[in-house]
């Protein structure tokens, strides 16, 4: 649930660089497509607007191992004369991923190649018209990534990243370089013994982690970090005893101002409810999100709200299931009751063997 920013995804790069990172969401989990055995669910999306129905169609594939190996999308369902979208993924015969092809026809593409431990080592891109305009290459050393070269078209060197690490695995610094080696940015993740900010140059960012554990059992996390723009940036999470995740925000600038959060409920080790909300820059509201779970944990009820300064928009959508248990439409309506959005969900199954 973290807001992306360009520094929260090198931390993440840094940390997990592996084949999910890189794959489309899918809505299906994979215990569910285990589980149920399902090989390709095809969704029909209708919305309307202004009178006017436009429908597409997304299809994903897995394998018998619950991995997704093909994800399309097509702007029509019947002749499927136009294709928006591509994940292609190739596994090897340890399960792993091998390479990713990702296609959009309104930004870019991307082809991926991974090693055996399903780390990405090289990411190209593509534009429109099939030209590469860069590449990435990512280098490990027991497991850890230690560096990121990013080339230009030509395959030139054009910046690196740099990674070290303490003996208990933990990133103690990461750097940023230009093609000639010359240093662009420094972070620094060493703490002092409370795990708060200690003071540092003006060319480093410091980045540390704090816990407090309250009488309950509840864990507060709170890691000060700086954005891409250099601007202080604080995470806090909350965990109860069974470390699921109840409380999440997120707090920028140098007044703490909150501008997401994230609140959940459980039933036993099932997400019962959850809240998300989020503002622009200023704290004031942009929209939020309510949704409830069963004890399956599907949907029950959904409602989303857009804020326009006095003004609130509101969605709530409805949910059917299957014999299988498995989600059969989706049905989205505006405050007015008027139906806006369908999404009809079909699957197939693969045979049962003996």
């Amino acid at each position: 649930m973290k807001a992306i920013t360009i520094f929260a995804v090198l931390i993440s790069l840094a940390t997990q660089a592996n084949a999910q990172y890189y794959r489309q969401n899918t809505p299906l989990k994979d215990s569910v497509v285990l589980a149920k055995g399902i090989s390709e669910l095809n969704m029909t999306e209708t919305y309307i607007h202004k009178g006017k129905a436009n429908t597409t169609l997304r299809t994903i594939q897995y394998n018998r191992l619950a991995q997704n190996i093909y994800d399309a999308r097509f702007e029509d369902t019947i002749k499927l004369s136009k294709i928006k979208s591509i994940d292609n993924n190739v596994y090897s015969d340890k399960n792993n991923i091998a390479t990713s092809y990702v296609w959009y026809n309104y930004s870019q593409n991307k082809y991926s190649t991974f090693n055996g431990l399903n780390q990405v080592e090289w990411i190209h891109y593509f534009n429109q018209k099939g030209k590469n305009f860069g590449s990435s290459h990512y280098q490990y050393a027991d497991s850890l990534l230690t560096r990121i070269d990013r080339f230009d078209k030509n395959h030139k060197l054009k910046t690196y990243y740099l990674y070290s690490y303490a003996s208990n695995k933990k990133m103690k610094h990461s750097a940023l370089y230009d093609k000639k080696g010359k240093l662009i940015r420094y972070w620094d993740y060493n703490c002092d013994d409370e795990g708060k900010v200690s003071k540092t140059k003006s060319d480093t960012l410091k980045i540390c982690t704090e816990k407090k554990y309250l009488a309950d059992g509840t864990v507060i996390s709170t890691t000060n970090s700086f954005d891409y723009r250099g601007e202080p940036i604080k995470y806090v999470e909350h965990h109860n005893t069974q470390k699921q995740l109840t409380r999440y925000f997120i707090y920028r600038g140098k007044d703490d101002l909150l501008t997401y959060q994230v609140k959940n409920t459980y039933i036993g080790n099932k997400l019962a409810t959850q809240y998300i909300w989020n503002s622009d820059k200023k704290g004031k509201a942009l929209s939020s999100f309510n949704y409830s779970y069963n004890a399956q944990g599907s949907l029950l009820s959904q409602r989303d709200s857009f804020f326009n300064g006095s003004k609130v928009k509101t969605n709530t959508y409805k949910f059917t299931y299957n014999d299988n248990d498995l989600l059969s439409s989706k049905s989205g309506y505006n405050q007015d009751g008027k139906l806006f959005s369908l999404v009809n969900y079909r699957y197939k199954y693969f045979v049962k063997k003996d």
